[in-house]
């Protein structure tokens, strides 16, 4: 009621246009274009919802975002993926007709919050009463945890339904131009030689899994019923979150089930732990052999088609911006010094839009790094770090095709050709002694980067920059303002 009427006014303009593409929906329907007794489609191929953006086809179900044209070549899709069985004609509007003031807001759309002005509500508990009028998002629910000792109050497990809320999220009427329902393959020619990899399902994990055959039925925003399925796309998490949920332990690969000094690996650890799961003590001790963690039922085990391997993704912020400070900029002070690392940094030109570390980066982040180091280290230490910081930059481009690819695994070859002169000039060392091993977890994981690409699309849409700014904007910043209670 109070936010600024631009916000309310483009949301509005959003359902205004919304319900233009329903009537437009309802003049096709005029003329079906599938069998709703058979569920089979008349012509060759099922319309698909691709959009224009792709090829220029028809659309005629569903549009797709029209803002920019990649300039792809060739684009191949999955036959018979994302068909319309019924037209179930369910849609997020729908839902406001059949409330009780359904006949007063076809005059006056913001019915019953205002019926005359001025507003019709002059307490808290009336607008809340008016609020639970209108159509409901997914409910929460919580159950009572035991535990092995008493508490004071019972232990409650808040959660809601995470297909409830992906049918929300389906229904929407807002994404009804933000949707991609069809699994494609995109060339940069007709030779089918060079593809091209940005979104996940541009991969070949999407396009697996349309083998898959139990699904549920869930309205499109613009009501049409499709058959859709709940794949693990991906787990966005950092590195010691992702080997928690894989079961694995130490300096353990989430992606393999492999110690950091072999990096072989077996599916079959977990069945392999003889020891009972309810005897806690012997069973931790059973499963360290195997370097697990512990868990014995991990909650993707019964996932069909997921597998670590595929959705614990490259995440960009921790495995590389954290990554580049927690090693390459050590390095670089080790062998440079910390006191001329700072000097360097502090004469560097300040370019507007780019921010000056005027007292250096010995307790900041890096910029620059590269430039810096050069002419103060031995110039295969330069290259081996170069190296790092092409792959990283470049693995974060938001199209790559499989000569990138190529590119990414060359810049990996020529760090690992070129590292051991980072441990002959000193740059790894401990508290004590230098570090003559490479056992670094962060390192290893660079290693399944071109596999994810052609697997599940670029490694910049599975960031953690998102979650992590809701989760202060949404969360930290409220808790904050609040009184914690």
């Amino acid at each position: 009621m109070n936010q600024p009427s631009s916000h309310c006014h483009g949301w509005v303009d959003q359902l205004v246009h919304l319900s233009e593409v329903l009537e437009a929906e309802e003049e096709q329907n005029a003329q079906p274009h599938c069998q709703s007794s058979s569920w089979e489609f008349e012509g060759p191929n099922p319309p698909s919802p691709g959009g224009s953006w792709l090829d220029g086809r028809e659309n005629i179900n569903m549009d797709i975002a029209t803002d920019s044209d990649p300039g792809w070549g060739l684009v191949d899709e999955f036959p018979g993926a994302a068909r319309i069985f019924t037209d179930g004609r369910e849609t997020f509007l729908n839902r406001f007709d059949l409330d009780t003031f359904s006949k007063e807001r076809q005059t006056n759309l913001y019915y019953p919050f205002i019926k005359d002005l001025p507003i019709s509500f002059r307490t808290g508990k009336k607008l809340r009463s008016i609020i639970e009028l209108l159509p409901s998002g997914p409910k929460w629910w919580y159950c009572i945890m035991p535990t092995a000792k008493p508490t004071k109050s019972s232990v409650r497990l808040f959660f809601r339904d995470s297909v409830e809320c992906l049918e929300m999220l389906f229904h929407n009427p807002l994404f009804h131009d933000k949707l991609d329902l069809v699994p494609f393959r995109v060339y940069r020619t007709a030779e089918h030689l060079v593809r091209i990899y940005s979104e996940w399902m541009t991969g070949d994990v999407a396009w697996d899994m349309q083998a898959a055959r139990i699904g549920i039925m869930m309205n499109d925003p613009v009501g049409n019923l499709r058959l859709c399925y709940k794949p693990l796309a991906c787990y966005i998490v950092n590195t010691p979150e992702a080997c928690m949920l894989a079961g694995v332990r130490g300096k353990t690969s989430p992606v393999m089930t492999a110690m950091y000094k072999q990096f072989d690996f077996t599916l079959d650890q977990l069945q392999a732990i003889n020891a009972d799961p309810e005897n806690l003590e012997q069973y931790f001790k059973a499963a360290q052999f195997y370097h697990l963690n512990g868990v014995n039922r991990p909650f993707w085990r019964d996932w069909p088609l997921s597998d670590p391997s595929k959705f614990f993704n490259p995440e960009v912020l921790h495995h590389w911006h954290k990554g580049s400070w927690d090693h390459d900029v050590k390095w670089s002070i080790n062998i440079v010094g910390k006191k001329e690392l700072d000097f360097r940094f502090s004469i560097l030109q300040p370019v507007t839009g780019y921010r000056h570390f005027g007292e250096g980066i010995s307790h900041l982040k890096k910029r620059y790094l590269i430039a810096v180091i050069a002419g103060a280290a031995p110039p295969r230490v330069v290259l081996a770090m170069h190296a790092l910081v092409d792959f990283r930059y470049l693995g974060q481009a938001p199209e790559l095709d499989d000569n990138d690819c190529n590119m990414l695994l060359a810049s990996l070859s020529t760090f690992h050709d070129n590292k051991v002169h980072i441990t002959k000039a000193g740059g790894r060392k401990g508290k004590k002694n230098i570090i003559t091993n490479w056992y670094i977890p962060k390192l290893k994981l660079l290693q399944s980067v071109v596999p994810s690409i052609r697997g599940s699309g670029i490694p910049a849409q599975w960031t953690a920059d998102i979650t992590e700014h809701a989760h202060i904007v949404v969360i930290k910043n409220p808790a904050c303002r609040s009184s914690n209670n």
